[in-house]
């Protein structure tokens, strides 16, 4: 089992066609991550918690999130974390991962990514925790 931790931010970005996504739908990477989620039973089975961090978020973006999980059967594994936009990415790891800590879940990896990250093969998990498990000293 892991966890699927994936950090959002809805503001400004310097690649134009992921502001292009954003611009048209706010919530675009939310929507891709839960829909690829959905589609990939495989990789639904192994995910113990999906945490969504939103850096900078709104009361509103918070509850807009909330209720776009809620459309989905797997709406009780996803978290909603909201912080403020200090230290990124990384901040939102660490924040997250700190989370998970004091939640006394029983996963044994995190998956870290970014929101515009998005997977595009079922298992790729498998490889991520076989790394893990043959080649860490």
């Amino acid at each position: 089992m892991f966890d699927y931790i994936v950090c959002f931010y809805f503001g400004n970005r310097r690649v134009e066609i992921t502001n292009s996504f954003l611009l048209n739908d706010k919530y675009f990477f939310v929507k891709k991550h839960l829909y690829l989620i959905n589609q990939n039973v495989s990789v639904l089975d192994d995910i113990q918690t999906i945490v969504f961090t939103i850096n900078g978020a709104t009361d509103e973006d918070v509850d807009s999130v909330i209720n776009i999980k809620n459309e989905y059967p797997f709406s009780d594994k996803v978290v909603v974390l909201k912080r403020d936009n200090t230290n990124y990415s990384y901040g939102a790891w660490n924040e997250s991962l700190i989370h998970q800590i004091n939640s006394n879940t029983t996963s044994t990896y995190a998956f870290l990514c970014e929101d515009d990250y998005i997977f595009c093969h079922e298992i790729f998990h498998k490889k991520f925790i076989e790394y893990f498990d043959t080649d860490v000293v």
